[in-house]
């Protein structure tokens, strides 16, 4: 088998590119990319000159990018190799994760074959053009963290690191943000954030984006009565409220869309004997806002307002609420 021996390392018996100070005869190009280019010959036959540079590839496309050109050019010079193809093969080094023995290959499948891929740098995304050279398109990288399901579609959560260092918190991007280039863009909030990739290139970013095992949620944009699935909750801008109180953490997220009704209301944990206290003061004042014949259908309403779905389920309607008063009446 190919050095490391990944059967080893598993179970914990081979140290190779798991402590530093590991060394191994058959696998220095990992800590020495140079002398592993000078160790094959140049004349070796394109066989087993295959077998022998690709743990070269995959050693430097594990290295910092800004190393990677010079590695590449003494592999191309030694070689006689294209640099198109070191770029495309080091690119598909550094994305294709790892395959268990015997598990098939989909060439198909890799990203340099689909039109529009790009890679993740540190700080940015780029592209390879048709001379194999890699074009920046991005100043900025996205680190998702949490993939949404709402009545509207998905959503994908995270931030955004910039190539200046900083940090875009709270991003949201619907899946029709990478329709095109001018929808992604609308999605960008910060002067920070700048893309020149094309169309193309944004569903090579969702593609990327992906790919990442992060968490997956149900969520909804409407406060209030939730039920779908297995999930039946009451739920509020930070808060889920089940039949025995409050649920930590909350099955369901609360995802804004836009409105003002969230930065109004807020469920607070209180003891038994203080929520007695404040609603017996609520029940008490409320109806003597105005006369009762007024405020007792307006309480009644609205006290059966976020129950609404449910009457529609079951009645199929729901009334419709009319307030008027003479001129000055408020």
């Amino acid at each position: 088998i190919a050095p490391p021996c990944h059967s080893l390392q598993k179970i914990g018996f081979c140290k190779v590119n798991v402590e530093p100070t590991a060394r191994c005869d058959l696998y220095g190009v990992v800590f020495d990319i140079e002398k592993a280019i000078e160790a094959v010959p140049a004349d070796t036959p394109a066989r087993e000159l295959e077998y022998r540079i690709k743990p070269i590839l995959d050693a430097i496309a594990h290295r910092d990018p800004s190393v990677q050109s010079k590695y590449l050019g003494a592999v191309e010079k030694r070689f006689g190799l294209k640099a198109k193809d070191l770029r495309k093969a080091v690119a598909k080094a550094a994305t294709t994760p790892a395959r268990e023995d015997g598990e098939g290959t989909d060439p198909e499948s890799s990203d340099e074959d689909m039109e529009g891929a790009i890679f993740e740098d540190a700080s940015c995304y780029y592209c390879m053009t048709a001379r194999g050279e890699s074009k920046v398109i991005s100043s900025f990288t996205i680190e998702p963290t949490t993939r949404v399901e709402t009545e509207e579609g998905e959503l994908i959560l995270g931030y955004a690191n910039t190539d200046r260092g900083g940090r875009v918190p709270n991003l949201r991007f619907p899946l029709s943000s990478f329709h095109s280039k001018r929808d992604l863009i609308r999605q960008l909030p910060s002067a920070d954030l700048q893309w020149t990739g094309s169309d193309n290139n944004v569903q090579g970013l969702l593609r990327v984006l992906a790919r990442r095992e992060i968490p997956r949620r149900p969520g909804s944009n409407m406060l209030g009565d939730y039920k779908k699935g297995e999930h039946h909750v009451w739920l509020g801008p930070n808060c889920a409220i089940g039949k025995e109180g409050f649920m930590e953490p909350s099955p369901v997220m609360y995802v804004p869309s836009g409105a003002s009704l969230d930065k109004r209301i807020a469920y607070v944990k209180v003891d038994e004997d203080t929520f007695l206290e404040v609603a017996a003061t609520v029940f008490r004042c409320l109806p003597q806002v105005n006369r009762p014949e007024v405020m007792l259908p307006v309480i009644g309403w609205f006290f059966a307002t976020p129950m609404k779905p449910r009457f529609m389920e079951r009645v199929g309607t729901f009334p419709t609420l009319f307030v008027w008063g003479t001129q000055g009446s408020g």
